[in-house]
């Protein structure tokens, strides 16, 4: 996935710009020394060149606070004498530097169909999606270098330019130019070229920006003969407050306490895992000490006395909930899971994600042929149904474990409150409970498959 990204960005650039000039861009004028640029006042229909002008066109954006930028580029024609399309969206808003983004990439045409990737960083985690409309897959690393394209680093610098006059653009006071094929560091035997570009007074940014190329006159049908048409719109400069994370898109708690100890530290969206040797008294004291300082509200006093495994206790947080899950390890210590879930959201159904974090498996079985009513899910990728009464059972390929983390996490996320759970080498068995009713889910380790058993709600 990673090589794809980076041959799509690469593809992105480099073929505009030949399309566009028909050889190699010469030697680029340096950037601006400090950065940013400051345009005087001169008398429209002057030509301005050098440095003055827009050598490097992401200059001055590094010292916004904040802003929002969408660059669209259309293109239309014939490859080797066969119809040929193009269509590419970038959407990227900015906020403190680089700590904050929310980014979207679209393609879409005769060689790519429906590419769609969307990005975000928040909180010092980050969230993937790859598809339309999936639930978010949050985690704590980063972004492979070259998925989140900044646009302006897309435009064609402009040597040469004809001033037309000041104007107010997106409530940011620009210069605005108009240019040509001549103006633009490309070969001059190119299709004609036409553009306008607003520059911000103060910053030297780019804040729109527009070409179009309309393509050869007569059609050679030898390789790449199309027309283009680029706009990129800046606006939003230093007035945006934060980036939200989408409805129902649980964050990544990567603000949680953890002990100093902590091996195996897994987080993902809406969850945080890991082991410890912790005595459990140390534990909870950490948790019901440190929470309450992070806006987290605790259902109950700390325990006191002895504290039995599997321990459970929540803690609200506005409309979340933190579910703290402490038991045995089987290599001893403790395993520590912390979920973090919306009471009463349903899940989206685009994407599953499993415990791990990985797309799941299509299910087998219809959910809708399961027997089990809307608020109690079939695990994905489920098989070997069988439907005994009040009984419904079936197996599963994934270890016990994650299975009974799944059910933890989705039943407390219906509306259910986990009252017991006992876990032993073979059997996990959890008791959930809602208004009056009572269900349990019974997970069971059976040779190289994990057999499930859930007691329909009485």
């Amino acid at each position: 996935m990673k090589e794809k990204l980076r041959y799509l960005r690469i593809l992105l650039y480099f073929c505009t710009i030949l399309l566009l000039m028909a050889c190699a861009i010469p030697t680029m004028i340096q950037k601006l020394s400090d950065g940013t640029s400051t345009l005087q006042s001169e008398p429209s229909g002057s030509s301005e060149t050098g440095s003055r002008l827009l050598p490097d066109p992401s200059v001055g954006l590094s010292n916004l606070v904040s802003y929002h930028v969408i660059f669209q580029q259309d293109i239309t024609g014939t490859v080797d004498g066969k119809p040929y399309e193009r269509y590419t969206q970038l959407d990227l808003t900015r906020l403190n530097g680089y700590d904050s983004y929310a980014f979207t990439n679209d393609l879409n045409g005769s060689d790519i169909q429906g590419f769609h990737l969307r990005l975000m960083a928040s909180d010092s985690a980050y969230y993937r999606w790859m598809q339309s409309n999936p639930e978010c897959q949050g985690s704590i690393s980063a972004p492979s270098n070259g998925e989140v394209i900044e646009p302006a680093s897309l435009l064609l610098p402009i040597l040469n330019a004809t001033r037309v006059g000041a104007e107010t653009i997106n409530q940011v006071p620009s210069i605005h130019f108009q240019f040509d094929q001549d103006d633009l560091p490309i070969t001059k035997d190119t299709s004609p070229v036409s553009g306008d570009v607003w520059i911000a007074e103060q910053g030297g940014y780019v804040v729109r920006y527009t070409l179009i190329s309309s393509g050869p006159d007569k059609l050679t049908g030898e390789g790449l003969e199309v027309a283009q048409k680029w706009t990129y719109e800046l606006d939003q400069v230093n007035t945006l407050q934060g980036i939200d994370l989408p409805s129902g898109c649980l964050p990544v708690p990567a603000d949680l306490p953890v002990p100093e100890d902590a091996q195996n530290v897994e987080q993902i969206s809406g969850r945080m895992s890991y082991a410890t040797a912790f005595d459990r008294r140390k534990l909870l004291d950490l948790y019901y000490r440190e929470l309450p300082a992070l806006d987290w509200v605790p259902h109950n006093e700390s325990p006191s006395g002895d504290i039995s495994l599997p321990y459970l206790t929540y803690f609200d947080q506005a409309d979340q909930r933190l579910t703290l899950y402490i038991n045995e390890g089987e290599q001893g210590g403790l395993d520590v899971d912390l979920l973090i879930t919306i009471p009463g959201m349903v899940p989206q159904e685009a994407l599953t994600v499993t415990p791990s974090g990985n797309p799941a498996p299509a299910t087998t079985i219809d959910p809708e042929e399961s027997g089990l009513p809307n608020d109690i899910p079939l695990y994905p990728g489920a098989t070997d149904l069988v439907k005994t009464g009040e009984l419904v059972m079936f197996k599963t390929s994934d270890a016990p474990a994650d299975v009974a983390i799944y059910y933890r996490q989705q039943m407390i996320t219906h509306g259910w409150d986990l009252t017991d759970e006992t876990n032993t080498s073979d059997i996990i068995m959890q008791t959930w409970t809602k208004s009056d009713t009572i269900t349990t889910v019974t997970v069971v380790a059976q040779d190289a498959k994990t057999s499930v058993v859930i007691a329909l709600p009485k």
